[in-house]
């Protein structure tokens, strides 16, 4: 079929590899750094774009911007509010 010569290519993929490897040196003193910076931005973004999706949608377009705002930024903190203190606050309210 064909002369394949493996010494031939195996210098060649050697010397291809070696100029990845100096060039790209760089990159892995930074790496980790990439890595642990790209995950939580990627997860949020994502996170808040899916929330405005179904929040801005046909139905509910009369929304206005702060509170759509408003509204992302609650969805998207890691806020839990203290329900049993809250109740304490108020009143019972019953019926005559």
């Amino acid at each position: 079929m064909y002369n394949f010569i493996p010494k031939k290519y195996t210098a060649e993929i050697k010397a291809v590899a070696s100029d990845f490897e100096i060039r790209f040196s760089d990159f892995k003193k930074i790496e980790k750094l990439l890595e642990f910076s790209s995950y939580p931005f990627n997860y949020s973004t994502d996170h808040a774009f899916s929330y405005l999706k179904q929040t801005k949608n046909k139905h509910r377009s009369r929304l206005t911007d702060a509170h759509t705002l408003d509204s992302l930024r609650l969805a998207i903190s890691n806020y839990l509010p203290d329900f049993a203190n809250l109740a304490e606050d108020y009143q019972a309210q019953c019926s005559h």
